[in-house]
């Protein structure tokens, strides 16, 4: 698998207010187990990274995985979601805000 890292957008405005963790968690908690601690990670990388949130990752009944950022989709499997996140650690290291 040959995935290539995007660096991310530079930011065009200023960073969300402190509710804006609430927010996202309006929008993840509702379907997501770990919807807190995925919201907080991401208000936390918008706050100090510098990041944007330009889509999601949604998760099917049968582990299919789809992210959408703007107009892209990729599709992937639970065990290429696994790689990924897991096996694949050195793309996009030096993207990696200290957050």
């Amino acid at each position: 698998m040959n995935l290539k890292p995007t660096p991310p957008p530079e930011p065009d405005q200023a960073p969300p207010d402190k509710d804006s963790s609430d927010r996202l968690f309006s929008i993840l908690g509702r379907s997501a187990p770990s919807g807190r601690l995925t919201s907080e990670k991401t208000q936390r990388m918008v706050d100090e990274g510098g990041y944007q949130v330009t889509g999601f990752v949604i998760t099917n009944h049968l582990g299919g995985i789809g992210i959408v950022d703007k107009s892209a989709v990729r599709w992937l499997t639970g065990d290429e979601m696994w790689w990924l996140m897991h096996d694949s650690a050195q793309i996009g290291k030096s993207l990696q805000p200290n957050v």
